[in-house]
């Protein structure tokens, strides 16, 4: 299970960094989605950058994604990120 934690700490501090970057920022890029919720720019890039260090380091992952959906991997495991949750608040 150590592999995992160490991995799983990777992408919190990618996505740390990258939200940390957008918190209180100016322009944040705010969109409202078909479902009428909200999704910023700091959303999807973290959503980025996850699926990125995922495709590099576990390819074989699942992973669902609030912002870009499904992929399917060959591993039982599957991930599912939600960036920013409470971007309204964020």
């Amino acid at each position: 299970m150590t592999p995992w934690i160490s991995f799983l700490h990777k992408i919190s501090d990618a996505a740390d960094e990258i939200a940390l970057h957008y918190f209180n920022h100016k322009s944040l890029g705010v969109e409202i989605k078909d479902n009428m919720t909200p999704v910023s720019a700091g959303d999807l890039a973290i959503e980025t950058e996850i699926r990125k260090i995922i495709a590099d380091d576990h390819p074989e992952l699942s992973v669902i994604g609030e912002e870009y959906g499904e992929t399917v991997g060959d591993s039982d495991f599957k991930l599912i990120i939600d960036p920013i949750d409470g971007t309204k608040n964020f």
